[in-house]
């Protein structure tokens, strides 16, 4: 079961939209966030927390930009909607280098870490504007307070004054006392006074103070707050950035494999380009050995066999017409014989001198033209030099001197 179904099961309260929910079953990344937003604004809303539902609200809205096909879509104010938002211009975490805690300009990922950092900060000072507000109000109702222990001091020594007056005990309220009880009573009375006016300055100092060490208490727990905050997207800047560098890597292992790919396919295709080359070039020179031994001889015949142009084999001994009567002698048959060997013998030499040429000037080096040999045969040769002069042609072939070819 994905995250995001163990989390619909545990929070029914908590809604998710169709968008966010298929968002969430194939990016897990989504879904970590989204839950993550969704949890922090319940708890706010559970709060009364405009400012935490804002920057929660803020979180998922980038996460929705940053994940979602084609840049993404918004959820609307409730995040119940879907509103695409057009092509994205930004990488798929946002993440665009740069200081201070990564990325600049651009990304859901930097949006909503100065989103969070707004949030966090509007909070802060929403709490300290609300402490700061009360103190004109402390400082007016101790005021008055002071003013009415002021008007019940003066109106009980006006009453005491007018009893001891009655008693023949004192004289008129303002003016001096006239007896030893009216000068006690008023001694009293200014004592009495002045410890409640001090006992509500006091009081003040106290409830003023209060005020000023939740304001500074709000500003710490502000900053433990924003630094919690500079720490999480820290950890997601690193993740972006490790999952950007991931993908740069498997991009550059996907291009190297492909130019391998690509390499040994060319290689291979000049590997068969070259066989086909070479069975061409046998059947080539064999279909004008052919020809060759039949008597045909051309200048193309002879340039692909490598013979002189007119070189016919040794076993090509057209005869000759002769006038000569039956009755020669077996002298002259025993010297026509000897001509014709000498001629034979002429020929090979002739044929050894061109093979060898045509070889040399055809290859660039032993191996190739040796190969070329043993693919035509031992017997071809042999045909047109002899035993004794192939025997020679091989051991000339294997010298890596004099080859002229490509």
């Amino acid at each position: 079961m994905a995250r995001i179904d163990d989390y619909m099961q545990e929070n029914p309260n908590v809604y998710i939209s169709d968008a966010d929910y298929k968002l969430a079953l194939k990016n897990e990344r989504f879904a970590d966030d989204l839950i993550e937003g969704k949890t922090s604004y319940y708890t706010a809303q559970q709060a009364g927390d405009e400012a935490g539902m804002m920057a929660a609200h803020r979180l998922v809205e980038g996460a929705r930009m940053g994940f979602g096909d084609n840049g993404g879509y918004s959820g609307g104010d409730a995040g119940d909607k879907y509103i695409p938002l057009g092509s994205r211009t930004t990488s798929q975490f946002g993440f665009s280098g740069g200081g201070g805690g990564g990325g600049g300009g651009g990304g859901y990922l930097q949006n909503a870490y100065d989103s969070a950092r707004a949030a966090q900060r509007a909070a802060t000072e929403a709490a300290i504007r609300q402490y700061q507000a009360q103190i004109p109000e402390i400082r007016d109702n101790y005021r008055d307070a002071r003013t009415d222990a002021y008007t019940y001091a003066r109106t009980t020594a006006l009453g005491n004054n007018e009893a001891l007056a009655a008693m023949g005990l004192a004289g008129s309220a303002y003016t001096g006392p006239t007896s030893g009880y009216s000068e006690t009573s008023r001694v009293r009375q200014d004592t009495a006074l002045g410890s409640a006016l001090n006992r509500l300055t006091a009081d003040e100092r106290k409830a003023l103070a209060a005020i000023e060490n939740a304001i500074i208490d709000a500003r710490l727990k502000g900053d433990a707050a924003m630094a919690g905050l500079d720490n999480t997207y820290a950890l997601k800047f690193a993740d972006a950035q490790r999952y950007d560098a991931e993908q740069e890597y498997k991009r550059y292992q996907e291009q190297m494999q492909n130019e391998l790919k690509m390499t040994q396919y060319q290689s291979q295709y000049q590997s068969d380009a070259d066989a086909a080359a070479q069975k061409a070039r046998e059947q080539e020179y064999k279909n004008a050995y052919n020809l060759w031994t039949k008597g045909v001889t051309t200048p193309e015949i002879a340039a692909i066999l490598g013979l002189g142009e007119g070189v016919l084999p040794a076993s090509y001994m057209p005869k000759a017409a002769t006038a000569a009567s039956s009755s020669s002698s077996s002298k002259s048959a025993s010297s026509s014989a000897a001509a014709q060997n000498e001629a034979a013998s002429l020929s090979q030499i002739a044929n050894y001198q061109e093979i060898k040429a045509g070889l040399m000037g055809s290859f660039s080096n032993p191996y190739d033209a040796l190969r070329y040999v043993d693919n035509l045969g031992a017997d071809f040769y042999i045909s047109l030099v002899g035993k004794t002069l192939y025997d020679q042609l091989v051991k000339d072939l294997n010298t890596t001197k004099g080859y002229t070819g490509k």
